[in-house]
């Protein structure tokens, strides 16, 4: 039985047998899952009134990164992208509950004041208000993204359960 350690090249054509296909499938599927990056943190963190502001996240509770998307010891808000591809990106967070003003997310991309997507809701008085942006992106080496919030409920005011996430559909290298 064959095992391969590394994915095998095989060029356009040439044949590939049966059981070579069943045992890289068998034995390797762990090298067939996409690159992802996921991290989430549960602390809270104060977002100032009427600011916008990227989500730090040093200190995550969690993180599970295949191909280096994160560096917090260097940038603690950014998400950065290791080679040119396609990706789909998701960041979350929820704000405490208030009555006034509106709560934003935004998937800003590298520092540029542009995103690749929003959500825009108003105050809940009663329960936090979760705010939720996915997208599908081609993206080129060393661009990043920073989870941005905002908030204007005329205080500062706490945001928490930040996550944000990567999976690669297509590494074009």
């Amino acid at each position: 039985m064959a095992i391969f350690t590394s994915v095998p090249t095989v060029a356009f054509g040439d044949p590939w047998s049966a059981s070579q296909q069943n045992t890289f499938l068998r034995d390797n599927l762990d090298a067939m899952r996409p690159d992802t990056g996921i991290a989430f943190k549960s602390a809270s963190q104060s977002i100032p009134n009427d600011t916008e502001t990227a989500w730090i996240f040093s200190a995550p509770d969690e993180v599970d990164d295949t191909a280096g998307f994160f560096d917090f010891a260097a940038q603690a808000t950014r998400l950065t992208i290791p080679y040119n591809g396609v990706f789909l990106v998701t960041f979350s967070v929820a704000f405490d509950f208030h009555a006034t003003g509106y709560r934003t997310l935004r998937a800003e991309r590298n520092a540029s004041g542009n995103d690749d997507g929003n959500d825009i809701r108003n105050a809940n008085p009663t329960i936090a208000t979760t705010l939720h942006v996915s997208f599908q992106t081609p993206r080129l080496l060393s661009d990043f993204y920073e989870l941005s919030v905002y908030q204007n409920s005329g205080a500062p005011l706490n945001a928490t359960d930040a996550k944000m996430s990567i999976s690669t559909i297509r590494n074009d290298g």
